[in-house]
């Protein structure tokens, strides 16, 4: 089952989000950087060093893992059950 873009175009929901996969996860990033002061919101996404930048290098890097569960329908909390 897909979704209808017009009488030529059909799409899967999973490809729509694919194609649009950086657009999204950037503006995901971007509302989670909305609750933050101005100031420490302007430096976690500005600064792209991630030793410099660990919060917001994690935040990144947890938000793609989400995104490629959820696209790929599998449970991201079991991929990080296993930590010690």
């Amino acid at each position: 089952m897909g979704i209808s873009l017009g009488s030529r175009v059909k799409a899967s929901l999973q490809d729509l989000l694919r194609q649009r996969n950086q657009y999204l996860l950037n503006r995901w990033f971007q509302r989670i950087l909305d609750e933050y002061e101005a100031e420490t919101a302007s430096f976690l996404k500005g600064q792209k060093n991630r030793f410099a930048n660990p919060v917001a290098y994690a935040l990144r890097e947890a938000i793609e893992e989400i995104y490629r569960a959820f696209l790929d329908d599998r449970d991201v909390i079991a991929a990080y059950s296993n930590t010690p």
